[in-house]
């Protein structure tokens, strides 16, 4: 940028005097005066050029100058206005004193408009607090200040801002002013908003999971448990006369066990391992056949109705346990409208997941798997009601064990719903409001093939119990009571039993007895060696070996972990002595 170029006063008195000069000269009247020489005159000439030269030079140095400051004026107010930030002076008064135009496309509003006028009209009413406290920071510190909030926009959402401020001082009566940088953060808010969203799927992921963990754990010992109690009460009642009065007890004994045994296949459920029998599902049929049974178990006062979609592609899943959500999800629904009249609707068909956002303006949420489903093909099964709805911090919890909005929580329904649904491989999203009801709708992912990828064999009819069979049977269980109660039921049917505590106690029993060693019975979980490791030694050992695996743990689980690993059978804890027995006896006869 050039200056203001001034010449020093030694020389503006030199030139005012050479100019004195030449005008005496050439005003000079008197022609007695003498006249200047010739060489006196081209010396004034000259000089007087000279310093018109030099005059003319720095006319274009101010020229110059001037110039530069106008491109310097107007350079910083290109920067000013087109700066990637909003800045605005105010007035100690809180008067918008000048905007730049960043701040006009920030707001939407012109910028004559915005002269003159309170800052406040920017911002939305429930941030001015927020303001009125940066201010009074501001002009009492007399220093940097920030805060967040957000501003009005014309024709659109606010606008989270962030505000830095500087104090001027100065003197008038608009002083001290703040000047105010106003950075746009709206990305930054909803990277936030996503992140605590991601990381509130995952908590509960993680308590899912852990709650998994423990439901499954428990299951498997609760059905070691349960075997044991119903193997006793079988060989009891063998041993009974058909006249004793006590059989009516031990009977009552093995009823409650068969319904204990229906609380562990919820568990299992919730634990997201409690599939049996997969096979293709036509949704529509499924909830169509259900009809009767659906409405025999909600009030008389509830309309049900259907709209049922029964195009391909199904879904691989378990009849039984797709039958046992759709039916707890009703019964919910039902008891959300209460004694009022309403309506419950079941829906079914096919969409695409991309597609399937149509109802996100509502309050929604989605629980299952932590990450969202992939894109693609999925059947849906929607049930919607006209009940009381819920609040955000209800539906963080319906899926939580004993949980429930209208009275003490009963069991693991809705517990063992998403368990299924997340053995499924599927999702459940939620969409509700208070006053304005609920909608579950459930999403499996849909196959294309008419059968099923999976095979698991649907348990066989139970034999005989009185069949008898020969020969040694070597039972591996860490529970001594498990232990006890197979070797009553084996010995009873004719075999010679051996057991063993654990997996290295079954391999030193097996090295010493393995020609006379006919099948072995193995359980899964156990200390020290388990039963995958193990059946893996025995095979080492014995190739051909018969190994019959029995654990708490569902058959679909145990047939997906050994696949091709050689298992000759699954039989389920808890067991009766007859399906013990059909299961040997398959074995056995296969050799």
């Amino acid at each position: 940028m050039g200056g203001t170029v001034k010449p020093d006063q030694d020389e503006r008195d030199r030139l005012a005097e050479l100019r004195k000069r030449a005008e005496s000269h050439m005003d000079r009247e008197d022609t007695d005066s003498p006249e200047i020489s010739p060489d006196e005159a081209r010396r004034l000439v000259y000089e007087l050029r000279t310093h018109q030269i030099e005059l003319e030079i720095q006319n274009d140095e101010l020229r110059r100058a001037q110039e530069d400051l106008v491109e310097s004026r107007d350079r910083f107010s290109d920067l000013y206005d087109f700066a990637p930030v909003g800045y605005v002076t105010i007035s100690h008064r809180g008067m918008i004193i000048d905007v730049n135009l960043t701040l006009v496309e920030m707001v939407g509003v012109e910028r004559r408009d915005l002269s003159s006028q309170p800052f406040t009209t920017l911002i939305v009413p429930d941030d001015q607090d927020v303001f009125y406290r940066h201010r009074q920071g501001a002009l009492e510190s007399k220093g940097r200040g920030t805060c967040r909030l957000r501003l009005q926009r014309v024709d659109s959402e606010p606008l989270w801002v962030e505000l830095e401020s500087v104090l001027i001082d100065g003197e008038g009566e608009d002083y001290p002013r703040l000047l105010i940088a106003i950075i746009d953060i709206s990305e930054r808010k909803q990277s936030e908003v996503e992140l605590r969203s991601l990381e509130q799927q995952l908590r509960h992921k993680q308590k899912l999971e852990s709650l998994g963990v423990l439901a499954g754990g428990i299951a498997h010992d609760f059905n070691n448990i349960l075997t044991a109690i119903l193997g006793n009460a079988e060989m009891a009642l063998y041993e009974l006369s058909p006249m004793s009065p006590a059989r009516n007890n031990i009977q009552e004994i093995e009823k409650s066990v068969k319904h204990a045994t229906g609380v562990v296949k919820q568990m299992l459920a919730y634990a997201g391992k409690g599939r049996y029998v997969v096979e293709p599902i036509d949704a529509g049929r499924l909830v169509g056949e259900m009809a009767h049974l659906l409405e025999i178990s909600i009030s008389k006062k509830v309309d049900l109705r259907y709209n049922l979609d029964g195009s391909r592609p199904a879904f691989n899943g378990d009849v039984a346990q797709i039958h046992q959500v759709v039916m707890n999800l009703v019964i919910n629904a039902s008891e959300a409208i209460g004694d009022e009249t309403g309506v419950i609707t079941l829906s079914t068909g096919v969409m695409n997941y991309d597609d399937a956002n149509s109802k996100e303006g509502k309050e929604a949420r989605r629980v299952g798997l932590g990450e969202k489903p992939a894109g693609g093909v999925y059947t849906f099964v929607e049930v919607t009601d006209t009940g009381c709805g819920m609040d955000a911090e209800s539906i963080e919890k319906i899926f939580d064990p004993f949980f429930s909005t209208k009275f003490t929580g009963r069991g693991l329904g809705m517990s063992a719903v998403l368990g299924i649904v997340r053995g499924h491989h599927g999702a459940l999203k939620i969409y509700s409001e208070v006053g304005e009801g609920s909608s579950f709708m459930l999403l499996f992912p849909a196959i294309e093939q008419t059968g099923s990828d999976f095979v698991v064999q649907k348990p066989a009819d139970v034999g005989n119990a009185d069949w008898r069979g020969s020969g040694t049977i070597l039972i591996v269980d860490d529970e001594e009571m498990i232990r006890a109660t197979c070797k009553q039921m084996l010995e009873r049917q004719g075999f010679s039993v051996l057991t063993a505590a654990d997996g290295r106690e079954a391999l030193d029993v097996y090295r010493q007895r393995a020609e006379e060693i006919k099948v072995v019975l193995l359980d899964l979980a156990m200390p020290r060696m388990d039963g995958e490791e193990t059946l893996h030694k025995i095979q080492n050992l014995h190739p051909e070996v018969k190994v019959i695996l029995f654990s708490g743990y569902s058959e679909w689980e145990v047939s997906q972990r050994f696949a091709g690993k050689g298992l000759a059978g699954f039989v389920k804890k808890p067991f009766k002595m007859a399906e013990l027995a059909e299961k040997l006896r398959e074995v056995l006869d296969s050799q």
